[in-house]
């Protein structure tokens, strides 16, 4: 009976020393993975996050900025379908990037 006994606390030491070793090499790959994560993040440049603006006023131009943008890219998507010449298309982007910045000029005008 404590023949058996012993050998069964043998396997259970030589099982409980496996799941050790395998727990210490885990944490190991961990340290390592971390310690090389920590390199990285060292050599790049730092994240700087930029708080949005949040009242309702900077809400309303986000929008239209935004219904802006919309109309320059179905004006594109329009010209590319329907005009069968590069330089009529070309005229179109050139200008829609040039009336963009007016037309959002003429919607963020606060006099009126």
């Amino acid at each position: 009976m404590s023949k058996a006994r012993a050998q069964r606390r043998a396997e259970q030491d030589a099982a409980r020393a496996r799941t050790q070793a395998a727990a210490a090499e885990r944490d190991h790959r961990e340290a390592a993975r971390a310690a090389r994560r920590k390199a990285l993040r060292g050599t790049l440049p730092q994240r700087v996050r930029v708080a949005r603006p949040r009242g309702v006023l900077e809400s309303r131009r986000r929008q239209r900025r935004a219904l802006v943008v919309l109309g320059v890219v179905l004006v594109q998507v329009g010209s590319f379908l329907l005009l069968d010449s590069w330089y009529p298309r070309l005229a179109v982007l050139g200008l829609s990037l040039l009336f963009a910045p007016v037309l959002l000029v003429l919607l963020d005008d606060r006099r009126s």
